[in-house]
C-alpha cells in the first residue's frame, strides 16, 4: 500500500515537472511574440513618425509635396500631402490646377473617409471658375448624403443658384441652411440672404 501510495506521488511529481516545462516553454514563446510585434510595431511608427515629419517640411512647397507623394509607402501622409497640393493649387488662384488635383485624388480614393470634404473642395473650385450649376448640383450632393456638412454645403449651392439669378431656388437652398444649421454660423448668413430676396 505503502509502495503504491509512493509510485503515485513519484509519477505526480513527474508530470508536474513536465507540465511545468511544458508551461514555461510556452509562456517564453508568448513572451517573445509580444515582444516581436512590440518591436514591429515600434518601427512602424517611427517610420510612420518619420513620414508625418517630412510631410511637415515639405508643407507649403508644391514641388516638395510631389516629391514626397512619389516616395512615401504609407496611404495617409500620401493623402494628405496630395490634398494639400489641391488646396496650394486654390490658394494661389491656380484653380484649375487645385480642381484637377481634387478630382484625380477621388478618383484614386474613392473610398477616402472624409470624400465630402474633398467634393466641396471640388465645388469651390468649379463655384470659382463660374461653372455655376456644376458646383450647386455637387453642394446639394454633398448636403443630401453628408450630414456634418449639410449647412456649408446647402449655404453654397444658395449661392450658386443667387448669382445664377435664380431667386426662388436660391431662397429654398438658404431655407435648408437654417433647417440644417445648427451651430448658427451659416444660419445668420442665410438669414441676411434671404431678407435681400424678399
Amino acid at each position: 500500500m505503502i509502495d503504491l501510495a509512493a509510485k503515485t506521488e513519484l509519477i505526480l511529481q513527474k508530470n508536474l515537472k513536465k507540465y511545468i516545462t511544458y508551461l514555461s516553454i510556452i509562456l517564453l514563446v508568448v513572451i517573445a511574440g509580444c515582444f516581436i510585434y512590440s518591436s514591429s510595431k515600434q518601427a512602424e511608427n517611427e517610420k510612420t513618425g518619420l513620414e508625418y515629419l517630412t510631410f511637415k517640411e515639405a508643407a507649403d512647397d508644391i514641388p516638395k509635396l510631389r516629391e514626397f507623394v512619389k516616395k512615401s509607402k504609407l496611404k495617409r501622409p500620401k493623402q494628405l500631402a496630395i490634398l494639400k497640393i489641391g488646396k496650394l493649387h486654390q490658394s494661389t488662384g491656380n484653380t484649375e490646377k487645385a480642381l484637377t488635383t481634387f478630382q484625380s485624388f477621388l478618383k484614386d480614393y474613392p473610398n477616402y473617409d472624409k470624400k465630402a470634404s474633398v467634393q466641396i473642395a471640388i465645388a469651390k473650385c468649379q463655384m470659382d471658375m463660374q461653372k455655376l450649376a456644376e458646383a450647386e448640383q455637387l453642394f446639394v450632393k454633398v448636403a443630401d448624403t453628408a450630414s456634418q456638412y449639410a449647412a456649408q454645403a446647402y449655404f453654397y449651392a444658395a449661392e450658386c443658384a443667387r448669382l445664377q439669378k435664380n431667386a426662388g431656388r436660391a431662397k429654398e437652398l438658404y431655407e435648408k441652411v437654417l433647417l440644417s444649421d445648427t451651430e448658427g454660423f451659416f444660419k445668420q448668413s442665410a438669414e441676411k440672404e434671404l431678407k435681400l430676396l424678399q
